[in-house]
């Protein structure tokens, strides 16, 4: 190979490696689509945590069996998130006082054991208590019922029994706007003069629940009287709008726990509002984000 063809092959080479280079450059300043970054944007994921311990009496038995102690059970599934800091800040904040899971989990078995070792001192020195009565029950679930690219729907059930008939469960709704990272109230969804007809579809709601006379009050129809005698007396408490209330695909869902407009034999009622319904009292933020779940 003579020189002339040397230089020429190393000025070739040089020109191709200058191209690549130069390529190379311009590809990565060139900025990601928006679906790119959606993609490449960190998912929340979601991890139930599950919880168990049982808290047995440090006081000696007096007329229990041989063998015998009171005891009160805790079971806790809850949940973790990861992929999003501005998520998990406010869902633990909204549900763990802003504490980690397994914290809030502490906290939650010491609570019982300072209020159940205290108890069972005193009932203990009372010589007349049974085993039952001095045995209690902690169950706590948290569950995402809906899930939307724009909104999450927390529930939370605690049932707790503490001697007496029965135990009790309450069931809490938490909406969560995924785009700003905040709880949406109901407040934010409705227009400000809603009130007195989200009260008339309420109504009408809870005789299609029990199958009421539409002529009759609430509180005057046989089918519905003995139900929801505590109806005016809740919604009259509330100056405002209803606080627990879900998001779904189907409308907007309020729910009422035990003894809220019913008797405990009753136990909760949910309601749901379809959204073509609701749409008059919509306000601008709140139609905008129906719209989305619509979607």
């Amino acid at each position: 190979m003579t020189i002339f063809h040397t230089m020429k092959y190393i000025f070739t080479l040089f020109i191709f490696l200058s191209f690549l280079s130069l390529f190379s450059c311009v590809k990565q300043t060139i900025p990601p689509s928006n679906q790119q970054v959606e993609r490449e944007a960190a998912a929340p994921v979601f991890q139930t945590l599950e919880f168990k311990e049982t808290i047995v009496s440090e006081q000696e038995p007096v007329q229990l069996k041989e063998g015998e102690r009171p005891q009160v059970e805790i079971v806790l599934s809850l949940l973790s998130v990861d992929g999003s800091q501005e998520l998990r800040s406010i869902l633990y904040q909204t549900l763990y006082k802003g504490k980690e899971p397994a914290d809030y989990k502490n906290n939650v078995i010491e609570g019982w054991k300072a209020e159940y070792q205290g108890l069972w001192k005193e009932d203990y020195a009372a010589q007349e208590t049974s085993l039952a009565a001095l045995s209690g029950e902690y169950y706590e679930t948290i569950t995402l019922p809906f899930q939307h690219q724009s909104v999450l729907v927390i529930k939370q059930e605690i049932y707790e029994y503490k001697g007496g008939a029965h135990g009790n469960t309450e069931v809490q709704y938490f909406v969560i706007d995924l785009e700003k990272n905040s709880r949406v109230k109901l407040e934010d969804i409705l227009s400000a003069d809603s009130r007195p007809q989200l009260k008339q579809y309420l109504e009408k709601a809870l005789r299609d629940y029990a199958a009421a006379n539409s002529n009759e009050p609430l509180a005057a129809d046989e089918n519905i009287a003995d139900i929801y005698l505590y109806w005016e007396d809740w919604w009259n408490g509330h100056a405002g709008l209803p606080e627990n209330f879900f998001l779904s695909a189907e409308g907007l869902g309020i729910y009422w726990n035990q003894y809220e407009i019913a008797s405990y034999a009753v136990g909760g009622i949910a309601l749901t509002l379809p959204y073509s319904t609701i749409e008059p009292l919509l306000s601008a933020d709140g139609r905008a984000l129906i719209t989305k779940l619509k979607k």
